[in-house]
This record gives structure tokens, C-alpha cells and sequence, in this order.
């Protein structure tokens, strides 16, 4: 990525995110420091003092079990076997030097001891001579501080602390480095010459993070505090973003340190200006080699190009790649990650997303796979890739690194970036004196891709044929492509993976990649999603699709027939759906389209409408919301009653048109069929086989509505907001105005996030299963949404997994009772200023906010939507369930069996509540129909009826139990399909004071204490639920 696409709109800095910034760096123990110092000294003491006459062969292994000591490398006893050198007899000799040191971002000491050069051949750097004798003076040291200190402790360690060839000593929390004096000349760093561990050669330099030789030995950080601080800054931003393994401190370091000698951070630069350069620095990193140092001796072209053909990315000192084990791919989601927080520098409220936020793994990732590999399964290539490995880690490391190399070429196009991370195990970490390293033969990786619009493509398209690239083409897929002719008359090379786009494409290409190029089982891989790869799954999401579609379409030819409908008092001017049913981000359940119905004669052939039968009823059927404006005319009058009527006329006046204009159209397409069925407020219209509910929006009403209002005001009245009038006009504000400008604002970002709705309705789903229906606001679910996809600081999500699982952990994350939540839809984000004046507001007005406050473009106070849900306890409750969800997904990503997601996700638990209405199955109508529903088809001598819509028996019995009963208790239930309704009675009101306005729902118990009467409670929703209700149970009396 280029610096100029970069956003240079920055802010001035200011002395809250100076402060932020400060207050970042951890508090350090001072006692704990002291002790850890005191610690060093006393270990370096002992290893001056130390003595011993010990001498032993140094392919000797096994000498150190009689001192209760396993050597770390013990598991390469036949390797080291076969090596030779000058000295072989090993020993204890004072150390050459040991030094104490301090790495000043986290206060933590380390020790640093040199090994005498004397137990060492010429030679030994070129095997495993020298791993093997510094291991035996690991030993040594070992043996002399067992029972001296607290917990000793193997640890692996080399240039990024993960290298068990190169072991460390952790005593008591103080790590001990042990090294030589250069064995090597550093050239055999060189790709073509040797595979050096670098800790062979530069030993305690490479160690200290801080001090690098080349430029002295006092740290460029002593000179540059800030520039040391925003290492710690941007150590945090990559770990949290789990880059940390690749972009390791040494690198992080090594960078900056030559942002410091190229001149680009000074002394007396402020830290948002260093964070800045470091950030365009890394964005900007290049392909190419570079060096860290501008002033060291640069290499012949030809030894660069071997460079650059082995490695993908080049950051070399003294010919070691500092950057070897950063990936292309790691490379570009680095800098998407830091371009996307690059403009937001500077801003205050952006800072916890970007420094302190953090996500799991899984969630930065659109598709993700387990892998696990075993070595024994890699025996077969170690002739392709193990002869640089030294142990199993290595065999593995170069595995994958050639597992990438391939997918790149296999996949490229489908994806932007991936990322293999190891599921660590911390006991591999470290490991006992008294026992021996895990040898880690099998180890298990999570594979993550951000897709591209081509991640489903049914067709891998190669080069054109009769070319030498279709010959490697051919050759790279063992021969399965065939030639195939494309509109534009090219005839290349493709491999065929299915008829259609198909998720199943790119898991067949991996597949191939591992069963075919590195003849591994299918079983090593396990691609792990929402949603199981059945073909009923996939049913259901494709009928998910077309029914959104469906609505779509149907919305788009109705509008048009509004806006062109003649004869009509005024025209229309404006047609606006304020559906989620148009944006797909309400469940279809059971159809979008309205109920089959007949035209028989007991119900009158004119009739337009049908009831359901008696006795039975009937599956839902939607209506979708439709809001339309007329021309202006100053005759409506000054009565709103009125004004309802006069709409109603023109209601009855727009359905005879609309059914005229179907006459006319008949004549030209036999196939339309319009029904429409006006009432007092709205007007039915059945168009597609969907019902539109068509809702008229007349500003007179609005402002008769302020005209009263204002009365009240003129007449001194106080509290207008709750008088009659004042609710009336907040009512008709925030179902007229607020509802459909923020559904303007959702259509909007569901048009450019195709993924939305469906993520909405995984999460409306879940909130039923978790018997939440109801107790948030639908569009708060959405706005949960927005905010989950849209966070500041973070690379979009591209799939509902991803989406989904950012969702669960903002709910679960999110500091609710301390922090409003800001939703941007991207269009015009919140400056500074606007808000710290909505914080300010928030933090004044918080003991009579709602428990959730979440501020929008038309909501700044957060509430309009939250006022009366979700309660404190139901908020809880609604965290708690996300952190177990986040717990099950993890499960599901890094588990070794893959599970039913969606089904594990969408399982009611019915333990926690009191009580139990068992509801009767016919009265759960919003479920899935056994026979899918489908328009009705045209029939010029059949008229379609609009059925009853928006009839749910179980939505209107909890509207009632609520009404009756919430001062004792609340209900629960699953809106989508769901046949229990969960009670739970307020434990305040489980003994109340004796009073005659307690007595309801109460029982007396003594004369001065009422408790409340659960059996009377269930036996009146029993008989208010009649013919809903199969039977009430009380779980806990």
C-alpha cells in the first residue's frame, strides 16, 4: 500500500490523547521490581562463585538424569551423535561475563551470560555441537541454583523466544540467557550458504530488544522516551490483533531503531507524530530488500535477488533477515489493519479500539479451517523440505511455509489475505528441569481468509491455452483442467469446481492443495463455519435469499404503480418501505408470501379479504410497511380525527384506481393481478403474492400536533412531555420521522454490506432461542449490528461468521452502564467535539438513562429506542449468554471435532426460569411451513384474497401478560418458532409489606406481610391464555 492513498486529514495533537498515551505504559510493582533485581543479583553471585569438577563426553545426553535434570535436547541424541568436534569433553569454566540488564518498556530484568569460548571447536557452529554444549552449561547452571530459588524452570528461547533448540533458564521470574562470543561470520546468514539460527552468531545482542551493536551499546531508547513508548503502543495495536508472532518485538525494535538513524524520529517529537511515522512506515514497508542500517555495506544485486526470491519479506543486518518469517499475506494484513487505524490517530475516543480493544482470532477472519498436522504424515516430503529442519518445529514451520506458497497459487483470487495461526498449547512453552521438551509432533493451526467477490466462483481460470503458462497451469492441477471458450471469444485453461457459486469451491481447492500436492489425509483439514455444509443448510439459505429478493422486486413494481397511479386527489410524491423484510433482516418465517386463500361463496365474491377458519389458526403472513407521501394541499383542515377519515376516502379512492389500472394493464400483461383492501390508517395491496401495508404520512397532522403543543405551553402548563398532547406528538415524531430516516440509514448500509441481513437474522434468531424476543427493539438489533460491522479502527468483516462473532463480543465486551454505544453508518462519523458533548450529556443525565444507551444520527440521547427495554437484568442476561456464545464458537473454531454451530447457538435452556407456559402447537405460527410457500400463480379467472397478516397468538398473550402482570414478574420467549414462554417472578415482590394496593397477586401470610401468590398468577394466565396455552408448569415453588 501506498502512502498517498493514505487519509492526510490528521489531527492536531492534544493533551487527552497525550494522556492517554502516557497512562497506557503499565504500572510497575516497585516491590516486585526490587525483588526481581535482588533475585539477579543473588543468581549472579552464585554462577561467579559456582564450582564444579564435573567433566563429561558432550554427546552425553543421559549424564544429567542422575542430578534429576533432563537435557532439552535429549530427543536429538541421535543427531548430535553423529557430529564431531574439536573439544570434546565438556566442563564447567567461570563465564566469560554476566550481565544484568533492563528492558525499559516493561521493568523486567534479564540476565545475560556468556559462555567461554574455550569449550567451543572451530567448527561447532556448523551442527548441533554447539546447541548440545550450551544446553550442558544450561545444566550446570541449573544444577547450581536448585534449591536456592523458587521454581527453575526451561524456557524456549532464541531471537523471538520460541526456540527450544536454543533453551533459557527462568528462575525465580528472571530470565537467564546463555551465548558466546561470535562462531561464524555472518555471511553464512546468506540463503545459499547456511541455515544459522541467528542466536549462533550474535548471541546476547540479538536478545536485548533494545540494544542493537552497530549502534552502540547504549539504546537509542535512553535518547528517545517517546519513540520507546510508541514501540509499546504499536506492540499493543499487532497483539491484539494477533500479528504479534510474526511482528515480534526484534522486528518492531530493528524498524524504528532505523526510523531513528535515518532521521525520521527525533528527541523532541511529540508521540503523535512518532506514532504517525512508524504507522506510514510499516504501511509503506516494501517488497524489496532493505537494510536497517542506510549506512551498512549493501550486498551484490545477485545475493539480493537470492534474498528476495527466498524470503517475502527482506529486512537485512549483517545478512540476517530480521523479517524471514513474515509472509506476503501477514504482510498485507498488516498494513491493511494499521491503514484502517492510520486516519484516526490523535482522536481520543478512537484510542481503546485501536490500542486496547481486543477481538478473538476468529473473528478477524471471514472463513476459517482447522489443521493439524502431524510429522509423521510430512515423512514423505522431507526430501522436498526438511533438509534445512533440524527438529519436528522446524519440519512444520517449513510445511506451512510451502502450504502458503501454494494456496497462493491455487486461490489467490479468492481471497485478500490469509493467515495461519498456531493454537498454542502454554505448557509447550515451558517445561520442568525434571522432565524432557515436548517434542511436538502433531500440532493443530487455525486457517483464516478474508474473501474476495470471487471466493465462490465455480471456475479456477487459467492462462490462455497453447501457452507455456497453460503447461504449468496443467502441470500445478496434476492435469484435472480443461479447455473452455468464454463470451469474449478467449478459450483458457480452467478447472471446473462446480455448476454454480458455491462456499463448497474453495474448501475443494484447499482440499486438492493438501490430498493431491502434499498427499495428506482429507481428515487433517476441518473447515469450521456457522452453518453445517448440508443440503438442507443450504436450502434454507438459499430460500432466505430469494425471499429477500422476492420483496425486493415486489416493493420496487408497486412503487413504481404509486408514483405513476392517475385520477387520484393528489399525487404521490414519495414511496419509502420501512420493512426488514425489504433489506432481508427479518426471518422469513414461515414465507414472505401471504397465505394461499380461495374465493368461496360463504365469504362473498366481491370481498377482497378472508378470515381463517373457525378453529383453526392460520401460519403468519407478513405485511411489509410501506410509508407514502401525497402533494401538498392546504384542505385538509384542522382536525386530525378528520384528517384520518379524508385519508381513509382517498385509501378506498387509491384502491379503485390501483384496481383500474390493473384492468388497463391486463390488456397489455395477462399476468398482473393486483387485490387491495383499504381500512381508517392503512391500505392492504397483494402484489407479487407479498402484502404491502401502505401507511399515508401527512405532515398537517404533524403540525396540528405542535399547534396544540404549543397551546399547552402558551397556557403555562407544566410537564407537556407526559400530558396527552405531548405524548401524542413524540408518538407520531418518532414513528413518522425518526423510525423511517434511520431505516433510510439501515437500507442504505445494507445495500453496500450484503452480509447484514443475514447476520440479523442469525442474531434475532439467537436472541429467541435465548428467550429474548422482544426485550430489545428491532431496530436496536440492527444498530447492534451496524455497530459490530462498522467499528472504528478495525478492518470490516466480509461474511455473517465474522460479523456475527464481532458482534457477540462487542455485547459482551461493551462497558454499558459506564459508556454510551456510538453507532456510525460511515457516512458521516462524529467529530470530536460533538462527541464529547453527547459523553458529557451521557455522564450528567446517567441515573435516568435506560440501562442501554446507543447514540445515532437520529437518537443523540440514545434512548428513543431503549427507554423501556432491555431492563438492567435483561441486559445482563443478554451478556452472559454472549460471553457463553463467544465460548462456544471458539469451541467450534479451535475444537477438535467440528460441531453444529448454528444449532448449538439456536438450543433453549429453560433452567433458569420459575415457571414454564407450555404453548399449543397450532398457536406457534411463526415457524418453519413443511411445504414451502410460494406465490400464488396467475389466473385470470382466479382472484387472490389478502389474508388476515401480522396474526401471532403467542406476540399477543405476551403483550397481555405483560400488561397484567410485570409489576411480578417477567416473561421470556422465542418469537421464531418457539412453543415455552418463560416466568420469572421479581424477587422483590416475593414478600411485600401488607397493604390493600399490594393485595393483587399477593396472599396473605401474617398481618403484616403479603407473599406473592404464584399458583393465582398461573392460574389466571391459564385462563387468559385459552386456546394457547396447553398447560402452565411451576418449576420452582
Amino acid at each position: 500500500m501506498e502512502t498517498d492513498e493514505l487519509n492526510e486529514d490528521v489531527l492536531p495533537m492534544t493533551n487527552a490523547f497525550k494522556l492517554l498515551c502516557e497512562d497506557f505504559t503499565p504500572e510497575h510493582n516497585k516491590k516486585e521490581v526490587e525483588k526481581q533485581r535482588q533475585t539477579a543479583k543473588n543468581i549472579k553471585n552464585e554462577l561467579e562463585n559456582a564450582k564444579s569438577d564435573l567433566k563429561i563426553e558432550y554427546k552425553n545426553l543421559d549424564f544429567w538424569t542422575q542430578h534429576d535434570i533432563k537435557h532439552p535436547l535429549h530427543h536429538l541424541q541421535k543427531a548430535i551423535s553423529a557430529t564431531t568436534s574439536s573439544v570434546t569433553d565438556f566442563k564447567w569454566v567461570k563465564p566469560s561475563k554476566i550481565s544484568i540488564s533492563e528492558i525499559s518498556a516493561t521493568k523486567k530484568l534479564q540476565i545475560f551470560v556468556e559462555i567461554p569460548s574455550e569449550l567451543f571447536g572451530n567448527r561447532d557452529y556448523l551442527n548441533l555441537t554447539y546447541p548440545a554444549k550450551r544446553a550442558h552449561f544450561l545444566c550446570f547452571a541449573a544444577k547450581f541454583l536448585a534449591g536456592k530459588f523458587e521454581k527453575i524452570e526451561f524456557m524456549a528461547g532464541g531471537i523471538n523466544r520460541d526456540d527450544p533448540i536454543f533453551p533459557d533458564l527462568i528462575v525465580g521470574g528472571v530470565r537467564i540467557g546463555f551465548y558466546t562470543s561470535e562462531l561464524a561470520k555472518t555471511k553464512r546468514f546468506v540463503p545459499s550458504i547456511g541455515n544459522l539460527r541467528p542466536v549462533t552468531v550474535f548471541g546476547e545482542n540479538l536478545f536485548k530488544g533494545e540494544f542493537w551493536p552497530n549502534f552502540g551499546r547504549i539504546s537509542k531508547f535512553q535518547t528517545h522516551p517517546t519513540a520507546l513508548l510508541a514501540l509499546h503502543l504499536l506492540q499493543s495495536v499487532l497483539e491484539h490483533r494477533h500479528l504479534n508472532l510474526e511482528f515480534s518485538p526484534v522486528v518492531l525494535t530493528a524498524r524504528i531503531v532505523r526510523l531513528i538513524k535515518n532521521g525520521q524520529i527525533t528527541e523532541k517529537q511529540e508521540i503523535l507524530t512518532v506514532l504517525r511515522v512508524i504507522f506510514k512506515d510499516f504501511i509503506s514497508w516494501s517488497a524489496d530488500v532493505e537494510y536497517l542500517d542506510v549506512n551498512d555495506e549493501q550486498m551484490e544485486d545477485d545475493v539480493e535477488e537470492e534474498y528476495s526470491q527466498h524470503f517475502d519479506v527482506n529486512l537485512i543486518w549483517r545478512h540476517l533477515n530480521i523479517a524471514s518469517r513474515i509472509s506476503k499475506n501477514q504482510m498485507a494484513r498488516m498494513k491493511k489493519e494499521l491503514a484502517t487505524c492510520y486516519p484516526l490517530l490523535g482522536q481520543v475516543y478512537t484510542f481503546d479500539p485501536i490500542f486496547i480493544d481486543k477481538s478473538p482470532v476468529f473473528a478477524q477472519y471471514d472463513h476459517v479451517a482447522r489443521l493439524q498436522i502431524n510429522v509423521a504424515q510430512l515423512t514423505p516430503l522431507l526430501g522436498e523440505f526438511g533438509c534445512d529442519s533440524v527438529d519436528n518445529r522446524d519440519v512444520i514451520c517449513q510445511f506451512l511455509r510451502s502450504l502458503e506458497h501454494r494456496i497462493e497459487q491455487t486461490m489467490s483470487e479468492r481471497y485478500e489475505f490469509l493467515g495461519i495461526h498456531e493454537i498454542l498449547d502454554p505448557a509447550h512453552a515451558t517445561w520442568k528441569l525434571g522432565e524432557y521438551a515436548s517434542q511436538q509432533r502433531q500440532k493443530t493451526f487455525l486457517v483464516g481468509f478474508r474473501s474476495t467477490s470471487a471466493w465462490k466462483n465455480p471456475l479456477t481460470v487459467g492462462p490462455s491455452a497453447q501457452t507455456n503458462e497453460a503447461k504449468e497451469f496443467r502441470t500445478l492441477w496434476k492435469d484435472t483442467s480443461e479447455l473452455r471458450k468464454f463470451a469474449d471469444t478467449r478459450i483458457c485453461e480452467c478447472v471446473v469446481w462446480n455448476e454454480k457459486p458455491s462456499d463448497k469451491v474453495p474448501r475443494a481447492i484447499l482440499q486438492f492443495v493438501l490430498q493431491k500436492m502434499f498427499h495428506l489425509p482429507a481428515t487433517c483439514l476441518s473447515w469450521r463455519s456457522l452453518t453445517s455444509s448440508s443440503n438442507s443448510s443450504e436450502a434454507d439459505r438459499a430460500h432466505e435469499k430469494k425471499s429477500q429478493e422476492a420483496v425486493f422486486q415486489a416493493f420496487t413494481d408497486l412503487s413504481m404503480l404509486l408514483r405513476g397511479l392517475k385520477g387520484i386527489p393528489l399525487m404521490i410524491t414519495n414511496v419509502h418501505g420501512v420493512s426488514g423484510y425489504i433489506r432481508g433482516s427479518e426471518p422469513a418465517y414461515p414465507s414472505v408470501f401471504a397465505a394461499a386463500t380461495s374465493s368461496g361463496k360463504d365469504s362473498g365474491e366481491r370481498r377482497r379479504h378472508v378470515v381463517p377458519e373457525a378453529g383453526k389458526i392460520p401460519l403468519y403472513s407478513p405485511a411489509v410497511t410501506v410509508h407514502i407521501k401525497l402533494e401538498y394541499s392546504g384542505k385538509w383542515g384542522n382536525d386530525v380525527e378528520a384528517i384520518r377519515r379524508l385519508t381513509s376516502s382517498l385509501y378506498v379512492k387509491l384502491k379503485n384506481v390501483v384496481y383500474s389500472l390493473f384492468q388497463i394493464a391486463e390488456k397489455l400483461r395477462s399476468e398482473h393481478k393486483l387485490c387491495a383492501v383499504p381500512t381508517i390508517d392503512q391500505l392492504f395491496v397483494l402484489k407479487s403474492g407479498i402484502v404491502f401495508k401502505i401507511v399515508v404520512v401527512n405532515d398537517r397532522i404533524l403540525s396540528i400536533l405542535e399547534e396544540n403543543v404549543q397551546k399547552l405551553k402558551d397556557s403555562g402548563a407544566s410537564r407537556i412531555e407526559s400530558s396527552i398532547q405531548g405524548m401524542r406528538l413524540a408518538m407520531w415524531k418518532k414513528k413518522f420521522i425518526a423510525e423511517p430516516l434511520l431505516q433510510m440509514s439501515l437500507q442504505s448500509f445494507a445495500t453496500s454490506h450484503k452480509f447484514f441481513g443475514s447476520t440479523v437474522q442469525l442474531f434475532k434468531k439467537w436472541l429467541g432461542a435465548k428467550m429474548l424476543s422482544g426485550h430489545l427493539n428491532d431496530h436496536i438489533i440492527e444498530l447492534l449490528v451496524v455497530a459490530a460491522i462498522s467499528k472504528r479502527g478495525a478492518v470490516e468483516p466480509q461474511s455473517t461468521w465474522s460479523s456475527f462473532s464481532r458482534l457477540l463480543d462487542l455485547i459482551a465486551t461493551h462497558p454499558w452502564s459506564a459508556r454510551p454505544l456510538f453507532v456510525d453508518f460511515g457516512l458521516k462519523s462524529w467529530s470530536e467535539e460533538e462527541r464529547s458533548k453527547l459523553e458529557e450529556k451521557f455522564v450528567k443525565m446517567r441515573p435516568i438513562l435506560p440501562p442501554m444507551v446507543v447514540i445515532h444520527e437520529e437518537d443523540h440521547q440514545g434512548m428513543k429506542f431503549t427507554r423501556e427495554n432491555p431492563s438492567g437484568i435483561v441486559l445482563n442476561r443478554l451478556v452472559a449468554v454472549a460471553k457463553d456464545a463467544l465460548k462456544l464458537v471458539e469451541k467450534q473454531t479451535t475444537g477438535e471435532k467440528s460441531i453444529d454451530l448454528e444449532t448449538s447457538l439456536l438450543t433453549e435452556n429453560l433452567s433458569p426460569y420459575d415457571a414454564v407456559i407450555h404453548l399449543e402447537p397450532p398457536a406457534v405460527v411463526r415457524k418453519k411451513a413443511l411445504l414451502e410457500r410460494r406465490p400464488i400463480p396467475e389466473n385470470p379467472k382466479f382472484q387472490p384474497k389478502i389474508p388476515v397478516v401480522e396474526l401471532d397468538p403467542v406476540d399477543e398473550l405476551v403483550y397481555q401478560l405483560n400488561n397484567n402482570f410485570h409489576a411480578v414478574a417477567m416473561f421470556f420467549y422465542n418469537k421464531y418458532g418457539g412453543h415455552n414462554i418463560g416466568v420469572m417472578f421479581k424477587p422483590q415482590e416475593e414478600e411485600v409489606p401488607a397493604k390493600i394496593s399490594r393485595c393483587s397477586l399477593h396472599k396473605s401470610i401474617s398481618d403484616t406481610v403479603l407473599r406473592l401468590n404464584r399458583a393465582e398468577i398461573l392460574e389466571n394466565i391459564q385462563i387468559m391464555g385459552e386456546g394457547v396455552v396447553a398447560d402452565v408448569e411451576l418449576k420452582k415453588a
